[in-house]
């Protein structure tokens, strides 16, 4: 049985009232004034409609009603219809403005009574339906949070640690856009003399970028990259990578892979639409590359490897575009000569310190706005 309020200070017209809204299936629970009501209000959080008088002691059914809109912590929407023997269009806007739903002119005529309500039904119905359809939605997100999470737990996991292989001490910058990133990096051994590294950053953000990265991880980690113990040329996995993802899920991705000869710090080394990388020797930097397609944009496309050397002390920076194309509040980018600055004045720091630097001033150049990119660094150095 539905229940409804009845607020009413005439003893006379509660009673004749109370009878009609109980022929009509109602449970009614009374009060001779707003405070009374509000009281009831309080400990009955299951009422949903109020037939409130305006003209009452105490407090009136205007005050009434705009105290029940002031509460935020409802159970359910309360509709409010109100009572009053006034007509003229001054004392509806009065009534409208403090929140009422609807209104009957006293004395009341039943059959008007009766269709009302059945309106305040509908509405509260539907407030019912939005509701639940609100919080199927809110439940959906959750749950779409929660795995994206997972994903992003499953991402870091990927990642390899910061740490030294043989004389080759890498570190990293990883800052996912949102949950996961299009961005993705790597460096491992190729063998007892070679190690391998890579950067890709995929057109776009979000889940189908980051699944389109995971899945050129994985297809580089489980490709033929030695050949008699010798590392294929960069230039050539580029160019499988680029026939093998044409038109895959509609995107493509940038990237730089190459690789390290431990004994002689030599670097090969193939840039395909990526940023240009920026070799530090000393306190001088210098950009690295051409330039080169982006994978998966074109067929049939060839691609140029190039070589460095890396004396003892020397560092090598490979980062996606969110680093240098990082905006600030008067939409000014960090820039590639900015970052080259940064490298050189802070030079005689350990990467490790260096990269927590960087990571600093790129924050502080947002001014604590979320990053609207990815923002990934890899950076390697010779060591004794």
């Amino acid at each position: 049985m539905k229940k409804i309020l009845l607020v009413e200070d005439a003893l006379d017209t509660r009673y004749i009232l109370s009878m009609t809204l109980q022929k009509y299936g109602y449970e009614v629970i009374t009060a001779e004034n707003g405070e009374q009501a509000w009281e009831i209000l309080q400990q009955q959080t299951d009422i949903q409609l109020v037939l409130s008088d305006w003209m009452m002691p105490l407090m009136d059914g205007v005050q009434l009603c705009k105290k029940i809109r002031n509460k935020q912590d409802w159970h359910c929407y309360i509709y409010f219809i109100l009572l009053t023997a006034k007509d003229d269009k001054d004392s509806l806007i009065q009534g409208m403005e403090a929140g009422a739903d609807d209104f009957l002119l006293k004395p009341v005529n039943i059959n008007e009574l009766r269709v009302r309500l059945n309106a305040g039904n509908r509405i509260i119905q539907l407030e019912k339906t939005l509701e639940c359809s609100k919080q199927k939605v809110q439940q959906a997100y959750d749950q779409i949070s929660l795995d994206l999470e997972s994903a992003a737990k499953m991402q870091q996991a990927l990642l390899p640690k910061p740490g030294r292989l043989g004389n080759i001490e890498f570190d990293w910058i990883f800052c996912p856009y949102r949950f996961v990133a299009g961005d993705m990096f790597n460096y491992f051994e190729l063998n007892d003399k070679y190690l391998g590294f890579y950067q890709l950053d995929v057109a776009g953000h979000g889940v189908s970028s980051a699944l389109l990265s995971f899945t050129v991880h994985h297809r580089i980690m489980n490709s033929l990259l030695l050949n008699n113990n010798i590392p294929i040329a960069p230039e050539e996995i580029v160019a499988a990578l680029n026939e093998e993802f044409q038109n895959s899920l509609d995107n493509y991705f940038t990237m730089i892979y190459g690789y390290i000869n431990k004994d002689s710090g030599e670097v090969c080394l193939t840039q395909a639409g990526h940023p240009k990388p920026i070799f530090v020797s000393g306190s001088n930097a210098k950009l690295y590359g051409e330039g080169g397609f982006p994978v998966g944009m074109l067929p049939d496309l060839e691609y140029q490897s190039f070589k460095l050397q890396l004396e003892i002390g020397d560092r090598f920076f490979i980062y996606s575009d969110g680093v240098t194309e990082c905006m600030n509040s008067e939409n000014e980018q960090f820039s590639e000569s900015r970052f080259m600055c940064l490298l050189e004045q802070y030079h005689d720091l350990s990467l490790d310190a260096l990269l927590k630097k960087i990571d600093i001033e790129l924050r502080n150049w947002r001014k604590e706005v979320p990053f609207d990119d990815d923002v990934t660094l890899l950076a390697f150095e010779r060591m004794v």
